[in-house]
């Protein structure tokens, strides 16, 4: 895409950095985007073709959102340290395969 004229890398960053930030990674199994914010993004596609997602949180009144959004905000922090957790253990794992590697 870039190859052909890589002095306009920067009309593709916004496009490249959504799809980072959107995708899941191995380490934690969230996107960055979950982690920082709690919660999936909504991608574009979802609102035009109205997702199952997208209709339950125009289902809600007010309040009824509000509250789902309070719980979700309250689950962030246990969700956090489940994946942190995770990230710990694979670290772990990527320093004993180097270990084992630097002693072979």
């Amino acid at each position: 895409m870039l190859e052909k004229n890589p002095k306009q890398w920067h009309e593709k960053l916004s496009e490249t950095l959504w799809a980072y930030r959107t995708s899941r990674r191995e380490a934690t199994g969230m996107t960055p985007y979950a982690l920082t914010y709690g919660h999936d993004a909504i991608l574009p596609m979802e609102i035009a073709v109205q997702s199952l997602r997208i209709a339950y949180q125009h289902g809600l009144t007010g309040e009824d959102y509000s509250q789902a959004m309070l719980l979700e905000l309250e689950e962030l922090d246990a969700k956090f340290q489940k994946h942190k957790a995770a990230a710990s253990r694979f670290s772990s794992l990527l320093i004993d395969c180097l270990d084992k590697r630097m002693a072979s």
